[in-house]
């Protein structure tokens, strides 16, 4: 049942615009824009809020101030999730102290890369542990013990470079004044 009250529409079921609905609203358009939220105050900062019970948790907000989109989080974390079918992964994290997280990567496909050149950047290579990678190839290795350059880090040096037979290396080493 719809009964309008002043300007407003309330509905106590789910209500469906071009479809029947499966949820409380259930929009189908075959326009490209199919939701606009609108503020008529050219000052205004239009933005959706989410509920839970009577208290906001978190809102998507334009803000005029420096042309931004905003999304809030008044209760936690920020997550950014890929997956389909309850299979979500979260990927990028801003936690509720505001560091950023992203998820670990893989040597070939590192968390942090470039998107004309996805296989160079830098992932979580193992426990306390972090790589640069060019080419899919763990360039610079660094953990708790060390870091290693073209050659995994281990405890027996701080710093460990490996080269090839034909290679020269020159390393600088310059003493605190």
């Amino acid at each position: 049942t719809i009964t309008p009250s002043g300007g407003d529409i309330t509905a106590n079921a789910n209500l469906g615009i071009g479809v029947a609905p499966s949820v409380r609203l259930h929009i189908n358009s075959t326009a490209s824009e199919a939701l606009r939220v609108e503020s008529s105050s050219s000052t205004g900062n239009p933005y959706m809020s989410f509920y839970q019970d009577t208290t906001r948790r978190s809102y998507i907000q334009h803000n005029d101030t420096g042309d931004a989109l905003l999304l809030a989080s008044e209760y936690g974390k920020i997550s950014l999730q890929t997956g389909t079918g309850g299979t979500e992964i979260e990927r990028v994290v801003v936690d509720s102290g505001g560091a950023l997280q992203l998820s670990d990567g893989l040597i070939g496909t590192p968390g942090l890369s470039f998107i004309s050149d996805t296989d160079t950047g830098l992932y979580r290579s193992g426990t306390n542990a972090f790589s640069l990678v060019a080419n899919g190839t763990g360039i610079v290795n660094i953990g708790a013990t060390g870091a290693g350059v073209n050659t995994a880090f281990d405890s027996t040096a701080a710093l460990k470079v490996l080269a090839s037979a034909t290679d020269d290396i020159t390393l600088f080493l310059k003493q605190k004044a």
